[in-house]
């Protein structure tokens, strides 16, 4: 059996005749009937009814019919896909990178799609999570890397990988190797970010048992908050990817919380009306092996194989 066998069978039971069907195919009708007479044997059964007017399939060859076209649909879509991948990746592309990832991940886009995709024309941002949904909507974004997509049915949207927050503060104040409480932090001024502020409850709870007030200071600019952490000013909790460098540089120290872990999703998300371009895969590809290649130095979790 092939999918030649398969082709040819299905067009005789559309036309129901041997004859029309080798007209339409372009084939010898009896190379045809040989090839039939074998798909027959393979298949230890007749699949065709012969008489006078044509030929009516069986009810072996109703389900024979059934099955090929759907192995023939397969067929046609596994080379969709391919000729879809193989095709050499064109035109404007643009990539959105929320703003607590965005100095980890858009020089290494940039680098690399400068390198493997000389033809595409891509611009790179960065904006915060809500922004770069909004701006998948408005299709000035094509792709995204960004915190919870919620309830945004209208993205198509894969989860990369899920990080813990962890209390961070200036050179000194935390050990990596010492888990901090939720008392330690509270002695200190606590600045909350977007990224942080599910753990505002836990530090309001935590001073409320201890019939002690704490001063809680908000600031939603990443960039403003890691030179305030640097100069000890406050503490916070970040994910350990945002601060890796900074930690590797001694400007920032850090530590686990006891009885508390907050985490938080990353995904890579398009808007589901807008066709998957060469280009998109590509960056795509670009994103997933970055993340495969770094999980382990900036401490992601990551469940399923991404390159």
């Amino acid at each position: 059996m092939d999918l030649v066998q398969l082709r040819n069978f299905l067009t005789v039971v559309e036309q129901r005749s041997i004859s029309n069907a080798a007209i339409v195919l372009g084939v010898a009708q009896p190379a045809l009937s040989r090839q039939l007479q074998m798909l027959e044997k393979s298949l230890g059964t007749a699949l065709l009814v012969r008489h006078r007017r044509g030929v009516d399939p069986t009810p072996a060859g109703e389900l024979a019919a059934t099955h090929a076209r759907a192995i023939l649909s397969c067929e046609r879509a596994f080379r969709d896909e391919i000729n879809v991948i193989a095709s050499t990746p064109t035109g404007p592309l643009a990539v959105g990178v929320s703003s607590s990832l965005a100095h980890i991940m858009l020089p290494a886009i940039a680098i690399t799609g400068k390198q493997d995709l000389p033809d595409v024309q891509l611009k790179l941002l960065e904006a915060s999570s809500l922004a770069l949904q909004e701006r998948l909507h408005t299709q000035e974004v094509d792709l995204a890397v960004l915190q919870g997509v919620g309830a945004a049915t209208t993205l198509a949207s894969r989860v990369l990988f899920t990080e813990e927050l962890v209390a961070v503060g200036a050179p000194g104040v935390f050990d990596p190797n010492v888990e901090a409480t939720v008392d330690e932090v509270l002695e200190r001024q606590v600045i909350t970010t977007p990224l942080s502020s599910k753990f505002r409850h836990v530090c309001e709870q935590a001073a409320e048992r201890r019939n002690a007030s704490t001063t809680i200071m908000e600031l939603d600019s990443f960039s403003a908050l890691l030179k305030l952490l640097a100069t000890g000013a406050g503490v916070t909790f970040l994910p350990y990817a945002t601060i890796h460098d900074h930690v590797e540089q001694g400007a920032l120290s850090w530590a686990t919380v006891a009885g508390h872990s907050l985490k938080r999703r990353i995904y890579i998300s398009r808007l589901k009306t807008r066709p998957v371009s060469p280009a998109m895969k590509r960056v795509e590809a670009i994103i997933l092996k970055f993340i495969s290649e770094n999980r382990a130095t900036l401490r992601w979790s990551v469940r399923a194989r991404l390159a």
